[in-house]
């Protein structure tokens, strides 16, 4: 029986939720989409639209959608075309306008993609001083693919502007109301203001999931408490 799905944010593999997955109540029950190079057919609204419908067809109740970072304007566009009835919706950041194809272009086309060895990618993603443990470290080196002797990111610099070209211009403040009222539970966590009740969170914690797990998980460990009172 799966009841939670994650929207993984935009180039990271499902490992990214490893550290908050261990719940009891959420291991084994949990499903995700990832926003890679390989992850559709084709970077498409409709590819994207088709894998989405299927996932959240496949929850049983009590249903709870995770999203991160990309994952939550694209959860909020579907939702808002599609009103799907949801026990809890937590929604982590992402709430910010996400720029043209002009700007995109030149903010990403020369990003390094190809790296000497792990270590090389993890600096440049953490910083020299950088303290996190292991497992942040093994997950960061999930988003790696071996490339003959070097290791490629799992999105390219093309790939990544192909899918934030969808969504540009996308108001995700705007239809937010819209969208929450279809969840009877909603916890928002933002680095921005925002218009509705939220959580507060620092730029440093936008991967909320792997900065602060525990917190994430105490969030979820209430709503199923409460999705079953």
């Amino acid at each position: 029986m799966t009841n939670v799905l994650c929207l993984s944010p935009l180039g990271w593999s499902h490992h990214v939720w490893d550290l908050i997955v261990d719940l009891p109540s959420v291991k084994d029950h949990w499903t995700s989409i990832e926003f890679l190079e390989t992850s559709f057919p084709r970077i498409s609204k409709n590819e994207l639209y088709r894998q989405l419908a299927e996932k959240l067809e496949m929850l049983q109740s009590p249903k709870i959608v995770v999203a991160s970072s990309f994952g939550v304007p694209v959860l909020l566009d579907y939702l808002k075309q599609h009103p799907t009835p949801l026990e809890a919706l937590i929604l982590i950041d992402g709430f910010e306008d996400i720029p043209d194809y002009q700007q995109l272009v030149a903010l990403l086309e020369n990003q390094e993609e190809i790296f000497p060895t792990k270590e090389a990618y993890l600096q440049q993603m953490l910083g020299v001083d950088s303290q996190v443990g292991k497992a942040v470290v093994q997950i960061i080196g999930q988003n790696l693919q071996e490339d003959g002797e070097s290791f490629r990111v799992k999105l390219g610099n093309q790939a990544c502007i192909d899918y934030l070209t969808l969504y540009s211009g996308f108001k995700s403040q705007q239809y937010l109301a819209q969208v929450v009222e279809q969840a009877k539970h909603v916890r928002l966590f933002s680095s921005i203001p925002l218009s509705l009740p939220y959580n507060s969170i620092a730029p440093q914690d936008h991967l909320l999931m792997l900065t602060k797990p525990d917190d994430l998980k105490q969030v979820l460990m209430e709503l199923f408490d409460r999705v079953r009172d």
